[in-house]
């Protein structure tokens, strides 16, 4: 599980490859969580072993799987619902109902999956292009962001990955609602660690340090 990182939202992966939203301003009302997505299991492995993680803009819930299903990574788009998100806000009209409103929020869900073996043990993400903290929501939604993903938990190297999404469409005159998303995986390098099995992944300084920690062995900083 992870913590969006205005701390108003929660996500969790369960074994059986659902991701769940918890919204802790209505806990009352989010026991079971809003499915926003499912990764589901191929084979013989049916527990799946799901990590999940909010991006640092908040826009973005990453999710993937080790081992025991062909759909490896998931890039949950929550940008329309979650960025600038404020209690107030959240509160429904009168004579509408809060679970009315979730329906609305998840029909802005953008997501966007990719499967290749070198995506296995995602572990950590971070985002490359800096957004300012006064940037309007509209302008968010405009302009395209990247992130650098690592992934090798449960296996012997580190692969690096980058995930672009952005519009294809710039032109100003068309509403930000009718332009076409779009998502690019990029493999980037991979790197051998110390030992042969990687337990814990995590970027640090903006992305551009990584630290691994494989069973038995000390860290490493990449």
């Amino acid at each position: 599980m992870d913590i969006a990182p205005h701390g108003a939202f929660i996500v969790a992966g369960t074994s059986s490859g659902f991701v769940l939203l918890f919204d802790l301003s209505n806990p009352c009302d989010q026991r079971d969580g809003l499915l926003i997505g499912q990764i589901r299991a191929r084979g013989m492995h049916t527990n799946l072993i799901l990590t999940v993680k909010f991006s640092e803009d908040g826009r973005f819930v990453f999710a993937g799987v080790s081992k025991g299903s062909s759909e490896i990574m998931l890039a949950i788009d929550l940008g329309r619902v979650l960025v600038d998100w404020d209690p107030k806000a959240c509160l429904p009209p009168r004579g509408v109902g809060h679970d009315a409103i979730q329906q609305l929020q998840l029909k802005n869900l953008i997501t966007f999956n990719f499967s290749d073996a070198k995506l296995r043990g995602f572990g950590a993400v971070a985002r490359l292009d800096d957004v300012d903290s006064a940037t309007s929501f509209k302008s968010k939604l405009r302009s395209s962001a990247r992130y650098r993903l690592a992934c090798g938990r449960g296996i012997k190297n580190v692969h690096i990955w980058h995930f672009t999404a952005g519009y294809l469409q710039e032109d100003d005159l068309v509403a930000v609602s009718d332009r076409q998303m779009h998502g690019k995986w990029e493999y980037v390098c991979d790197v051998a660690s110390n030992g042969n099995t990687i337990t814990h992944i995590e970027f640090r300084n903006g992305g551009s340090e990584l630290l691994s920690k494989s069973a038995g062995m000390s860290l490493r900083l990449w």
